[in-house]
């Protein structure tokens, strides 16, 4: 247990940088992914609304 404890905060100290690097209200670059329907989806095709973006990884 204490080796799990001990890779969350490892993974966390490190994380905390990349994490930090945006604030909210931040612009951020145009980008394009494929959404779950394997479609590309570009940032800029929402220009007007306020975006949440959540990536994860299926596994």
């Amino acid at each position: 247990m204490k080796k799990v404890l001990l890779l969350i905060l490892l993974t966390l100290t490190l994380a905390l940088p990349a994490i930090s690097g945006y604030q909210i209200g931040d612009r951020v670059s145009d980008f394009t992914l494929r959404d779950s329907d394997g479609s590309l989806v570009s940032y800029s095709d929402y220009p007007d609304l306020i975006k949440f973006i959540v990536f994860w990884q299926p596994g």
